[in-house]
């Protein structure tokens, strides 16, 4: 497994950055490089939502909601059929900040292919990816709450 960890200190109360990132299929919103999301279930928010995710030079992530916590964060598990990492988990989280802030937290970890040798080979340079990845999401989010959803 490889993992990353990122974070961020957004200028808003955590009510209001939970409401954007509860709406699970609402992803494109906040990420501009996202092609398109979508529901894949009749539930949008809790255990069991689902969502489609294309991703540019990726394809299209399928995501499934396994752990949900009202107002603080969800866990969900994913699977895209290209690429090095087909398959993985990622977790959302958020905590109170000082003065009307919330700490907005993402780890991700994602299964490599290839055998011992891929791991080995691929590890740090899909490590270095996913964090810019992660540290880009963490800013787009951070600027569309702090714009009011703009």
């Amino acid at each position: 497994m490889v993992k990353v960890s990122r974070h961020i200190r957004i200028l808003a109360p955590v009510g209001e950055v939970w409401q954007v990132l509860a709406d699970f299929p609402g992803i494109m919103k906040w990420v501009p490089g996202i092609e398109d999301s979508h529901a894949l279930s009749a539930e949008t928010r809790g255990i069991g939502a689902e969502r489609a995710v294309r991703i540019p030079g990726l394809g299209t992530a399928r995501e499934r909601v396994t752990a949900w916590e009202e107002g603080s964060g969800y866990r969900y598990e994913w699977w895209i059929g290209r690429g090095p990492v087909p398959h993985g988990y990622s977790r959302w989280w958020l905590t109170r900040g000082s003065e009307a802030s919330t700490v907005v937290g993402v780890e991700w970890e994602g299964e490599l292919k290839f055998g011992a040798l891929g791991r080995l080979l691929l590890s740090a340079v899909i490590r270095r990816n996913a964090g810019h990845l992660f540290a880009r999401a963490l800013a787009d989010l951070k600027g569309y709450v702090e714009a009011g959803g703009r």
